[in-house]
């Protein structure tokens, strides 16, 4: 495959302030050395300070998360729409990232409560500090709030075209974008998996410099609207994109340049 120079543009872009929660529709996105700036910037937490997330409770993702100038307002999952003041300040809790640190500091009683009433069990809601961060062990400048290990995720378009072309083989119907929870789509390049070859691209004032394969797991089964599991896309990934024993679709990047990136805008590879 030969590596595109032009045609690439922003398809759309996507925040979830809350990890394990649904995802905000962006027209514009600031992205800063840990993402998009208010991207997993809380996290619910359990009784062992490890963080929750669909694949222990698929219900999450009928949360609906909206965070603008500190307040937090919380809506769906079955209960009342409350509206949480964030604490920037106070005690920092050692919260983790599946074994890896990330600070957290708690944002009280009623946002506890309301995520219990989802979950069914005891949890606090955590929210990183400006000036915490987890770091990946593998990329030292890897830096982020509460997502997995990288700060942005990328998928193009055309990946999820042709995965759908398989599921539709297989008879069934084909699964959107938010299965994938990605941060930034783009469209306009030709080619499935173009994000895996790439290596730098320019969008907008950001420079991303695409780093790993994004190894995918039971949280694309789960439909984000309604919250329920299903069997789709793992079944058919199996089918042509087993890589290194793992499930691969779209591409982990981390932040060379930060700065602001828009719907629209040019993807160049560098």
């Amino acid at each position: 495959m030969s590596r595109p120079t032009d045609g690439g543009r922003v398809s759309s872009l996507h925040v979830y302030p809350v990890k394990a929660c649904g995802g905000t529709d962006l027209g514009v996105a600031e992205i800063g050395p840990r993402g998009i700036v208010t991207d997993r910037l809380f996290a619910i937490v359990g009784p062992d300070h490890e963080v929750i997330t669909q694949r222990e409770h698929p219900v999450l993702a009928t949360v609906r998360p909206h965070y603008a100038d500190g307040v937090l307002t919380l809506a769906g999952g079955g209960r009342p729409t409350i509206e949480v003041t964030e604490t920037t300040t106070g005690p920092r809790v050692a919260t983790s990232v599946f074994g890896r640190p990330c600070p957290g500091i708690d944002q009280g009683r009623d946002a506890a409560a309301w995520f219990a009433e989802i979950i069914g069990e005891h949890c606090r809601l955590m929210r990183c500090p400006d000036d915490g961060k987890q770091v990946n062990p593998e990329y030292g400048d890897a830096h982020t709030a509460y997502a997995d290990a990288y700060p942005v995720t990328v998928v193009s378009t055309a990946s999820l075209d042709r995965l759908n072309d398989e599921i539709v083989e297989m008879g069934e119907e084909p699964v959107p974008m938010d299965r994938f929870r990605p941060n930034v789509v783009i469209t306009g390049w030709p080619w499935p998996h173009t994000e895996d070859e790439v290596g730098r691209v320019r969008a907008g004032g950001v420079r991303l410099r695409l780093v790993k394969r994004d190894d995918r797991c039971v949280v694309t089964t789960v439909d984000q609207e309604s919250g329920e599991r299903t069997h789709q896309p793992l079944r058919a990934l199996g089918r042509y994109r087993l890589i290194d024993r793992a499930l691969m679709f779209g591409m982990f990047a981390i932040v060379e340049q930060p700065g602001t990136v828009l719907v629209g805008d040019p993807v160049s590879v560098l």
